[in-house]
């Protein structure tokens, strides 16, 4: 598989699936392991996009979870490759790019070439209720005319997603907030967004710095793993232009009577 062309989150999906699939013991990678990764995937626009065409997320799964216990197993080494079916759902994928003017693949291609399949998990997606035209106007809705130029550029859409969803339900109860970003105590919060340079090298996929807007300080941090464990490390006091002794930067002999100095100058 040459994932270079997808998103950061779209390649984890791909790459989460093949995990789904060794650990239950498959011979390959299936189009119904994609869609559980998919679905369980964090930071994604994959349940809005459900619910805008009236798909409910449980019964997927839940019929998902049926289908996964019909594949057969093997003994010893698993999902060593992918299947026929799942090849040709990647190479839906990439031609989805042409519809949106796309260069890199989003788990929004993956769960549009899995609906126009006419396999098992095709079959699933229309009996819940996705459908092909359904699903790309949603799609655009989301994304009110924008491409994906770049492998990180679809994390705006997950947050235009994530925003969504919120205002649409605070609007029903009357309680809409005009400020975007809002945190529960009424601070108007900025999202930077940090990736790993090296990301083999590193258990998380994405650094998330809020930031109170008001005082320009940390608020919180919030660290996204790639095994789908995620870490928040909130900052109760943040101390800044804190006035240091000199003395702290003079290495004091007498201190570490034990260690010698090469000095090379």
């Amino acid at each position: 598989m040459n994932l270079g062309n997808y998103t950061i989150k779209a390649a984890e999906i791909v790459q989460q699936a093949q995990q789904l699939a060794f650990n239950a013991q498959s011979p390959s990678i299936e189009p119904s392991h994609i869609l559980k990764a998919l679905i369980e995937a964090a930071e994604t626009p994959i349940e809005y996009l459900l619910k805008k065409n009236n798909v409910t997320r449980t019964i997927v799964a839940n019929k998902l979870e049926e289908l996964l216990a019909t594949l057969p197993r093997v003994k010893g080494e698993a999902a060593q490759q992918i299947s026929r079916e799942a090849n040709t759902l990647l190479l839906r994928a990439e031609a989805c790019l042409q519809t949106f003017n796309d260069q890199f693949v989003t788990p929004e291609h993956l769960l549009l070439a899995l609906v126009q399949g006419e396999d098992a998990v095709g079959k699933l997606l229309k009996n819940a209720g996705l459908t092909e035209s359904g699903l790309v106007t949603a799609i655009k809705e989301l994304r009110k005319g924008e491409s994906v130029t770049s492998s990180t550029q679809s994390q705006q859409f997950n947050a235009l997603s994530k925003y969504a969803k919120n205002l649409n339900d605070l609007a029903r109860q009357g309680k809409l907030d005009p400020v975007i970003g809002r945190d529960e105590n009424g601070k108007t919060i900025q999202l930077i967004n940090l990736y790993p340079i090296n990301s083999k090298s590193k258990n998380y996929h994405t650094v998330k710095l809020f930031i109170d807007k008001g005082s320009k300080q940390i608020a919180s941090i919030k660290v996204l793993g790639k095994d789908g464990n995620n870490y928040t490390y909130l900052v109760k006091s943040f101390l800044s232009n804190t006035e240091m002794n000199d003395a702290l930067f003079v290495f004091d002999k007498q201190k570490h009577p034990k260690v010698e100095i090469n000095d090379l100058r």
